[in-house]
């Protein structure tokens, strides 16, 4: 009797044991189930919730953008923004748009100033005219500094005034690069050893920065 009940309680324990290994996959399969689900639906819950908790303001700027769309067409006015834009348009769809004919027979020379803040966009707009001013042996001035670069979030391309006299061209554009070639050939570079706006500290601190960050960027290279 003994021996009969130590194997019925042994029987007991295997199938016991048994039952908890099954049990302890079935846990298992149903949290990698949980974790499937999570991962294929989490990021559009996250976004629905993102899209309900602004839902209101994305609502107002398109009644906005809605309104300013009618006043823009019913006054026939464009925004700032936008004119660069349609003229590099217009530029792409005519060979010598008209207001560049109108602009040309206007103005001889050119002054570009705080050029280090201009967008890339606004330079390509205002090459034909600079081209045609030099074609014409009229003289053009572009100043600027590269360190008092400040309007990147704004597109301002600093390295485009290091390019000068050349054009800042990333793109290898082949209309772009003829033109560079001709103002390289025209015009040259002159660097002003005098700061009248801020005291030496200050001068000289602002070089000894841009020197060793220079020195650090061609050391990480």
């Amino acid at each position: 009797m003994k021996q009969m009940a130590e194997e019925s309680s042994s029987a007991y324990y295997e199938c016991a044991r048994v039952n908890a290994v099954l049990k302890g996959r079935k846990i298992v399969s149903i949290i990698n189930e949980i974790e499937v689900f999570h991962n294929d639906n989490c990021q559009q819950y996250e976004a629905t919730n993102l899209f309900l908790k602004n839902f209101f303001n994305m609502a107002l700027l398109q009644y906005m953008a809605a309104s300013l769309d009618e006043i823009k067409k019913s006054e026939q006015i464009i925004r700032i923004s936008e004119f660069n834009t349609l003229i590099s348009t217009l530029i792409q769809e005519e060979n010598a748009p008209f207001i560049y004919e109108r602009l040309g027979n206007k103005f001889k020379h050119y002054l570009l100033d705080e050029f280090q803040d201009t967008s890339h966009l606004q330079w390509l707009n205002l090459v034909p005219l600079i081209h045609e001013s030099i074609s014409k042996g009229h003289l053009n001035l572009i100043v600027g500094d590269p360190k008092q670069s400040i309007y990147r979030f704004k597109n301002g391309i600093a390295e485009q005034f290091i390019e000068l006299p050349g054009i800042y061209n990333p793109d290898n554009n082949a209309k772009i690069t003829e033109k560079s070639n001709y103002f390289r050939g025209a015009g040259n570079i002159q660097e002003l050893d005098n700061n009248w706006r801020s005291s030496p500290t200050i001068v000289g601190f602002n070089n000894q920065f841009f020197d060793s960050f220079k020195k650090a960027i061609v050391e990480t290279d």
